[in-house]
């Protein structure tokens, strides 16, 4: 490589100022000059040829002398602590890799067909948890331990149907309400249930099948009639393939619940996609008391609400929690509304004021914070225009409004549209033009005179319930049965070790 004459200088000028100590860089954080790296530089050479110097006479004396045991001693008191460490960390990489791999192999099985996972590999998994536990690794132990009763229950639905519930139940020390099996496909299919006050219920369910990956079942809700505002809902997140390729459910099951704050009787509704016509789905309805809810799924769980303009739902979920579904920043509480699983790092939570917020797993607490930080006034919220999504007084009254309107303009609408598409001139299509900007004023108009007033009366009605839950919280905030947050930290900790 030429370099120009006039260049020299600035190739040599950081060298002339590192001698002078004017030029310095950062090491690990700490700042230096490179008259000072160079000068430690040098020490560490001496001392290292110093301590090969001590190492080589040391070693000498010991192959010459026959009583040299001190000297012995003395070096071998120092390497076999190292040697000790070093093994041990060799045995945990092996025990997390042999981990892994059994997860790879059980998760393969779930996916490629309809077979349990073979008792030899639940056992197998069972002794790595044992093993965790007593090398001291907690995290990686409360991940295997949570990862098992996942792959025990995934079991119950591949064994004998009959004993599928009692299976079910067993693992999760709850109690069968109902269980039974639903066909067709494309359209509402439902059962019902009784619920009491102060029980929760977990409904899981299975495709018959595994099927295509289009295949399986959705919109899943549990509607609790006039009295839905009193239950309270939630679902768990579906376990995925993690890693390089295609994200996708280990198993087509699913996982949905509520808590009944008043008795009342549930109906549950979801639909199915297929092919053919001999899939289906199996369902049990698992029940446990309130304060014996399992923390397999409190874990995991994810509140949700009968639709954006329940008022009286929304207060509940913040003024009597779900079980461990609060958690807390350094200044307010949040509802981890999707939480996912503990492969993933972040949450998206509500906050009391109806904004969303992500969250790092390991940035949330199940303590109270000693001073909260609320906003004034809560952000606006929008009320559903479909009837289908409605399911609160509010909530109805806003999209009963909207289709009543729809009613109304749709012809005049589509009249308009039609006179556009098939207008033979220019002027044609202008006026037609004219006339779908004027329905549209006319909509607004109407939407602003009618719909929109009930929006902001029920939004009046979210301040006051914003207001009690603050009042709430600043005087009385819940704390969990059991501390989830630090558990899901431990859990996504322990699967990244582990991963």
């Amino acid at each position: 490589m030429k370099v120009a004459k006039n260049h020299w200088g600035l190739l040599v000028a950081p060298f002339i100022l590192g001698a002078c100590g004017l030029v310095k860089v950062n090491i690990n954080g700490e700042t230096k000059t490179l008259a000072e790296l160079t000068s430690s530089e040098e020490n560490k050479t001496a001392e290292n040829k110093a301590e090969e110097k001590g190492s080589s006479s040391g070693s000498s004396t010991n192959s010459t002398s026959s009583g040299g045991s001190g000297s012995a001693g003395g070096s071998g008191s120092s390497s076999k602590p190292k040697d000790a460490a070093k093994s041990a960390k060799e045995d945990q990489d092996k025990l997390r890799d042999d981990t892994r791999n059994l997860m790879a192999e059980m998760d393969k099985t779930l996916i490629e067909g309809p077979d349990a996972i073979p008792a030899a590999k639940i056992t197998a998994m069972s002794e790595k948890q044992t093993a965790f536990e007593e090398a001291g690794l907690q995290n990686e132990a409360l991940y295997v331990a949570h990862l098992l009763t996942y792959y025990k229950l995934e079991n119950a639905w591949r064994g004998d149907a009959a004993n599928t519930g009692d299976a079910l139940a067993k693992q999760l020390k709850g109690a069968v309400t109902t269980q039974g099996e639903l066909s067709g496909k494309d359209k509402p299919v439902s059962f019902k249930f009784q619920a009491e006050a102060g029980k929760c219920y977990t409904v899981i369910s299975h495709m018959k099948m595994a099927g295509g990956d289009d295949d399986g079942a959705s919109d899943f809700f549990l509607d609790g009639g006039a009295k839905g505002s009193k239950l309270q809902r939630y679902d768990i997140p579906a376990r995925r393939t993690r890693g390089p390729g295609l994200l996708r459910r280990l198993a087509k099951s699913y996982t949905e619940g509520a808590c009944a704050l008043e008795s009342m009787e549930v109906t549950v509704s979801l639909t199915m996609k297929y092919a053919g016509t001999a899939n289906g789905l199996r369902y049990v309805v698992i029940e446990h008391a309130r304060d014996k809810f399992p923390k397999y799924l409190a874990v995991d769980l994810q509140p949700s609400l009968s639709d954006t303009c329940d008022v009286e739902g929304w207060t509940n979920l913040w003024t009597n929690p779900l079980p461990g579904a609060v958690v807390y920043g350094s200044t307010e509480p949040f509802l981890t509304h999707d939480a996912g699983t503990a492969d993933e790092l972040w949450m998206t939570a509500w906050t009391a004021g109806f904004q969303e917020a992500r969250l790092r797993r390991g940035d949330v607490v199940s303590t109270p914070p000693k001073q909260f930080k609320f906003d004034d006034k809560p952000k606006y919220r929008k009320c559903s225009r479909e009837l289908k999504y409605a399911h609160s007084p509010e909530g109805l009254k806003v999209a009963q409004c909207f289709a009543a309107l729809d009613k109304r303009f749709d012809p005049q609408f589509d009249s308009a549209q039609r006179a556009k598409d098939q207008a033979t001139t220019l002027l044609g299509e202008i006026n037609a033009q004219k006339r779908l900007d004027s329905l549209n004023a006319q909509y607004d108009e109407e939407v602003d005179r009618t719909c929109a007033k009930q929006e902001a009366d029920i939004n009046k009605k979210f301040e006051d319930a914003y207001n009690k839950i603050v009042d709430f919280y600043m005087t009385n905030a819940p704390k969990p049965y059991f501390d989830r947050a630090a558990e899901m930290k431990a859990q996504h900790e322990g699967v990244n070790e582990i991963r």
